[in-house]
């Protein structure tokens, strides 16, 4: 049997040496003037904001346990969460699963994090079908950290929520987390403030993709120095970086097109990327056989596997 793994570099320029980040003491260029940023608590879990969800018939903590469970009835689900933190010692699991029990891997809920640092993952991360996790601030998956899903997206562009009940997968860095924001506003949304260009997307944990499933991470800057694997499937680095703004707010700065052909580019840039880079470090690891990797952006850089 020959293995298939197609590899796609766009806009390989500017291939720029990086520093490595610390996991012990994750130091994570971006997020905050490039300060050290704590790890969490070892039981620490999400918290949700109110009851502000769709789709979701319970979200529940296991008594005596460092677990939270989100329940998931419907095949998409919104939910909105003042913070997304998950330590060492702690577990979120999504149930998506049908009236009868059977497990939907093409359902889909939309995790929007209203945090003004970035989300930490040292723990598990588990789901039955596909998890979305947004944050305008940054995403770590630290080392140690374990995530089994279908498909998952973790991105500091925002993917609004009539996209997403389309089952579109389109994104905007647009500052959602101002008090002015309003959801569908496009004209209006577009003239707030934009969100930092400094926040960055990194994984040194252990990132999976069941068979067919993909693993798309965006941001300004998105790094790798741990394993992702999408055996079959995708999976994408993207930075999102761009110069201006659509004025009318309808056109999405990245569109992605889940195209069945994995020689095929399925991303799609508003306009070219100015900065930002996407970056597999010494000892990543992007394992798809049989399927697609592909990373994108002003600078890429490829140093692992």
């Amino acid at each position: 049997m020959t293995v298939k793994k197609s590899i796609a570099l766009f806009l390989s320029l500017n291939m720029l040496a990086t520093p490595v980040i610390s996991s012990a003491a994750p130091l994570i260029p971006g997020f905050s003037r490039k300060i050290t940023i704590p790890v969490p608590s070892a039981d620490a879990l999400p918290q949700v904001r109110g009851t502000s969800w769709t789709g979701v018939a319970d979200i529940t903590q296991a008594p005596g346990k460092s677990e939270l469970v989100i329940n998931q009835n419907a095949p998409q689900a919104i939910i909105n969460w003042d913070s997304f933190n998950i330590g060492a010692a702690a577990a979120v699991r999504f149930n998506q699963r049908d009236s009868q029990g059977n497990p939907q891997k093409d359902w889909a809920a939309l995790n929007r994090i209203y945090d003004i640092n970035p989300t930490l993952i040292f723990g598990k991360l588990s789901a039955d079908g596909k998890v979305y996790l947004i944050n305008q601030n940054g995403i770590m998956f630290g080392g140690g950290s374990q995530v089994d899903v279908h498909s998952l997206v973790a991105s500091t562009l925002n993917m609004r929520n009539a996209d997403f009940m389309d089952r579109a997968l389109r994104f905007t860095a647009e500052n959602y987390q101002n008090p002015a924001y309003v959801d569908g506003d496009t004209a209006k949304n577009a003239l707030l403030p934009p969100p930092s260009m400094d926040a960055v997307v990194v994984n040194q944990g252990n990132l999976t993709a069941s068979t067919g499933g993909s693993v798309f991470l965006l941001g300004p800057t998105v790094e790798n120095s741990g394993t992702i694997t999408a055996y079959a499937g995708k999976i994408e680095l993207i930075s999102s970086a761009q110069s201006g703004h659509d004025p009318t707010g309808k056109v999405p700065d990245i569109t992605i097109t889940e195209l069945a052909d994995s020689g095929t580019n399925d991303i799609k840039y508003r306009s070219l990327p100015t900065i930002g880079a996407a970056r597999n470090l010494e000892g990543g690891q992007l394992l798809a056989d049989e399927g697609k990797v592909g990373m994108f952006g002003y600078q890429v850089r490829q140093d692992g596997l």
